[in-house]
């Protein structure tokens, strides 16, 4: 079945080994396309590929991805050019380079890799270990509760309505009650509503977080976990179990705290998720040291079982975001790096 955002990912097959993707509004996060669906794009061109020049290889599942933000992506369409890099009985590795119309064409930004896999064949022994998050998340939601619209006990749902990233307007979002105590640590839950989360949905949710750095120096904006939080338990103090909608705007974003940009996203795949998708997925971000604007970010999403599904890590530069809006002018003159 093809999800809304395949649909809006709109992705051609130009031949072999060349992709072409639309641009679609939904991506926007101020000036440039957000680095989740940047990823969930390589992510849906591995599978095509592996589903099409590939499928001799009969490896449908994606095992990890190493993605190079470059240069910022623009409003523009996606040309995608894939390279085999090995064909192997157990794995294989492509490198995809991702390019648009300007005065650069030719000049990527961004270059990833992919190896991929087959879960349903086993490469060596298989063993449990005594890993679980710490500290433990507060108990998984009542998911009747939810579904009728009762409050519940533990989690608050919100949902982000604005100009900032509008495909979140589609997704419900759970903050746990009290906020986040630890510093430098979020959790929460995440639904696509009537729409099941796949593979592509779960490269998404890699990126779709808390402004770690806004968080960590409480800034208040919209994008802090605990200007959010806040918001949301005073809505559901007079509005139990209905789900706020927060909204937002460029202005906002421009006038506002930080803006994280992702150097370098590490994602690995634990698992094939069913073939009818999850409806929840639960994330925990982590972030160990925020230093002289360098920042480093963990993501753990695992299924409402708490099984791990997926692990990302992200290399963050923190910059001012009025100077991340004066540096796109500049981007859009010359082609160059935001950095």
């Amino acid at each position: 079945m093809t999800t809304i955002l395949q649909k809006q990912i709109d992705l051609v097959q130009q031949d072999s080994h060349v992709y072409y993707v639309s641009f679609h509004r939904d991506w926007i996060i101020g000036p440039s396309i957000h680095g989740g669906i940047l990823a969930a794009i390589l992510q849906h061109t591995t599978k095509r590929h592996f589903m099409t020049t590939l499928s001799a290889q009969d490896q449908p599942d994606i095992l990890s991805m190493h993605i190079d933000f470059l240069r910022m992506c623009t409003h523009d369409p996606m040309v995608i050019t894939v390279t085999d890099l090995k064909t192997g009985q157990g794995t294989s590795t492509i490198q995809l380079h991702l390019t648009q119309p300007g005065r650069n064409p030719n000049r990527p930004k961004i270059a990833a890799t992919a190896t991929v896999t087959n879960f349903d064949v086993s490469l060596g022994p298989s063993a449990p270990t005594d890993w679980k998050l710490q500290p433990q998340p507060k108990p998984s939601p009542d998911w009747k509760k939810l579904e009728a619209n009762f409050p519940d006990d533990n989690w608050l749902p919100v949902i982000m309505d604005g100009e900032i990233l509008p495909i979140m307007r589609r997704m419900t979002q759970l903050n746990p009650r009290g906020g986040f105590p630890i510093a430098g640590l979020c959790d929460m839950w995440s639904s696509f509503g009537s729409e099941r989360i796949d593979s592509t949905h779960l490269t998404l949710l890699t990126d779709l977080i808390a402004s770690m750095s806004d968080t960590i120096l409480r800034t208040g904006g919209m994008l802090d976990a605990h200007a959010i939080g806040n918001a949301t338990e005073a809505w559901a103090g007079e509005n139990p179990g209905i789900p706020l909608r927060l909204s937002n705007s460029l202005e906002q974003a421009q006038m506002g705290g930080m803006w994280n940009s992702t150097l370098t996203l590490d994602i690995e795949f634990k698992q094939r998720l069913p073939k009818e998708g999850i409806e929840w997925a639960f994330s925990r971000v982590l972030t160990r040291e925020l230093k002289s604007g360098r920042m480093d970010v963990e993501v753990t999403i695992c299924d409402q079982s708490m099984s791990p599904i997926c692990v990302a890590r992200h290399m963050v530069i923190v910059l001012g975001a009025a100077r991340m809006f004066d540096n796109h002018k500049q981007n859009r003159k010359d082609g160059g790096s935001v950095l």
